[in-house]
């Protein structure tokens, strides 16, 4: 694998910690007035990210195409968290079948744009 350099790598790694973080804030802030500006929050710094993982090989990782799986990362894990809080756990396996077929997706197209 090529090295991405350890600048690179920490700033991917400080823009993962973060959307961690907000992840679980947006997730404990549902059912009150400040969810969908959580929500919000969220899903703006996944751009963040997507930029991050464009960097680490630009013409590999176009930035429309890491910014959209990106999306789409935040939207499972969204849909996920409410059929938890709503428990709805007849609808659990399958969104976590199609969450987990995107993180292989997404890991992959990561791995190949760096080795």
């Amino acid at each position: 694998m090529k090295q991405v350099g350890s600048y690179k790598g920490n700033l991917l790694t400080k823009a993962l910690k973060e959307h961690i973080r907000l992840a679980a804030v947006t997730v404990l802030s549902a059912g009150t007035s400040r969810f969908e500006e959580n929500v919000h929050a969220f899903l703006k710094q996944g751009d963040k990210v997507a930029y991050c993982v464009t960097d680490l090989h630009p013409s590999k990782l176009p930035i429309r195409v890491t910014k959209h799986e990106f999306k789409k990362h935040n939207k499972h894990v969204l849909k996920i968290a409410t059929i938890l809080l709503k428990q709805q756990f007849s609808k659990e396996t399958k969104a976590y079948d199609h969450y987990y077929e995107h993180m292989l997706h997404l890991s992959d197209t990561i791995a190949k744009a760096l080795t």
